[in-house]
């Protein structure tokens, strides 16, 4: 419930005062758990603590869309993502490490398990807040050149199709105009050859009549339009009518379920396969590290070849099948074994769909609401997970490894709808895009009072530029 209203914010402060300051509320109060007594003050910090820390996932995936395009921003939400299985995997050696400090200072091991993790969480806060860089262009990125600066901004702007503001050509009329910068590397493969002749055509004209074009401009939007782009009440009914977000909120949703109820009880699952609590404990970590590996694997594949949904479709697909090995296979080491695959499988699917959801999704306003709202979606998976594998179940939990099958296949579904509207949005880009370079060089040629006219703007991009699937 609190993303969407965080990553509003987020734009309206700073990335490192606002994530900063995430970051060390949520450590101070993990670190409190260890005064807890009773139930009532466990479940009290347990709440504050998830409000203070709901925004900081989707915030991080809005502050990394201003540091990279959506072609690089794969393997780096993957690298991101590598948090959840190092977390699983280091989780697992942290609680056998802390169950030897039971006693310490008259603290149980519990205790110690929230200070030891809440103490550095704060003090990793404040580096954040001293020291985090808000953008490519603020003055704490002093590695870069002023000219450094503004060729990172252009590859990012142009990338995402952003909103900026350029002078008009020189004339009797000396006002800018808010244009999208469309570029021939961003446009759709099919049509970029076509776009780079047309860019060479309008910079040969201009240079003889109007001076230099500096990109290239679908359609000069009125500055009334501008403005109500920018504006957050319409960034948020862009992202609330856009069919994108709910698809993609669907796929962080099944994903979560699977990732939630496997992550909460990995531990008791290994146990009732027969090993003690300690050893559980340690046979975690293989599983969550081998997660690990596949991610950043996959993740990066999906950067190279721009087709996240067959990468998504490969990862569910993997899940998909190791639950229904658990539910099926009686053989201990077997069960053990196919648990890596539930394990590596749908870890892998979030960061790329989060990474598509900022291809589709170029409009910056639009993007940083419906991050937060695909992640708020999402966050309802784990209630739902929470209902899974109880103990009435043990030791098998065919149920729930069949439950985990069947909303995977749903991710799997989802994948692929995502796509074919994806190919369909694309097609018609570029349609769009080849009528308007006709209009542009017949218009450039034979000039008239009607092509002087303005077209009339809707709040999103008429062209979806550089649109993968």
């Amino acid at each position: 419930m609190l993303e969407v209203p965080s990553n509003m914010a987020l734009k309206l402060t700073s990335p490192s005062k606002w994530l900063g300051s995430i970051v060390l509320v949520w450590g101070a109060l993990c670190a409190c758990m260890a005064a807890c007594s009773n139930a009532t003050s466990v479940l009290v910090i347990r709440f504050l603590l998830g409000c203070a820390e709901a925004g900081f996932v989707p915030g991080v995936i809005y502050y990394l869309t201003l540091w990279y395009n959506p072609q690089a921003m794969g393997i780096r939400l993957g690298v991101f993502y590598l948090a959840p299985p190092a977390a699983g995997a280091l989780g697992g050696l942290i609680a056998y490490g802390v169950s030897y400090m039971d006693g310490v200072r008259n603290l149980s091991a519990w205790r110690w398990l929230f200070l030891l993790e809440g103490i550095p969480t704060v003090l990793l806060a404040v580096v954040m807040i001293c020291f985090l860089p808000d953008r490519p262009d603020s003055p704490q990125t002093t590695w870069l050149t002023e000219t450094e600066r503004e060729l990172y901004m252009q590859d990012i702007r142009g990338q995402l199709g952003e909103m900026v503001r350029v002078p008009a050509p020189a004339s009797n009329d000396s006002t800018e105009l808010t244009r999208p910068i469309i570029t021939p590397a961003a446009a759709p493969p099919g049509i970029q050859n076509e776009l780079t002749m047309l860019q060479s055509d309008l910079n040969s004209a201009s240079s003889s009549n109007h001076g230099s074009i500096q990109s290239f401009d679908r359609h000069p939007a009125p500055p009334s339009v501008a403005k109500r782009r920018s504006g957050t009440r319409h960034n948020f009914h862009l992202a609330l009518t856009n069919p994108c977000t709910y698809l993609h909120g669907l796929l962080v949703f099944t994903v979560s379920m699977s990732i939630y109820s496997v992550s909460f009880l990995m531990s008791t699952i290994i146990r009732d396969l027969g090993f003690d609590n300690l050893e559980a404990q340690l046979l975690t970590i293989p599983p969550y590290a081998f997660a690990g590996i596949f991610l950043t694997i996959n993740s990066y594949a999906s950067d190279r070849t721009h087709r996240h949904g067959f990468h998504i479709g490969l990862a569910a697909t993997v899940g998909m099948v190791g639950f229904i090995l658990l539910a099926v296979l009686t053989s201990k080491g077997g069960e053990y074994a196919v648990l890596f695959l539930a394990t590596l499988g749908p870890s892998a699917i979030i960061p790329i769909n989060f990474t598509w959801l900022a291809v589709n999704i170029r409009h910056d306003g639009e993007r940083s609401i419906a991050t937060a709202m695909a992640s708020s979606i999402g966050g309802f998976g784990g209630v739902v997970a929470g209902q899974m594998y109880r103990s009435s179940e043990a030791p098998r939990y065919i149920a729930s490894h069949l439950g985990n099958a069947i909303i995977l296949a749903i991710a799997l579904i989802t994948a692929l709808v995502l796509d074919l509207m994806m190919r369909r949005r694309r097609h018609r880009s570029e349609a769009k895009a080849v009528a308007y370079e006709s209009d542009t060089v017949g218009s450039s040629t034979q000039p008239s009072s009607e092509s002087q006219q303005p077209k009339k703007h809707t709040g999103r991009p008429t062209v979806e530029s550089g649109m993968d699937f």
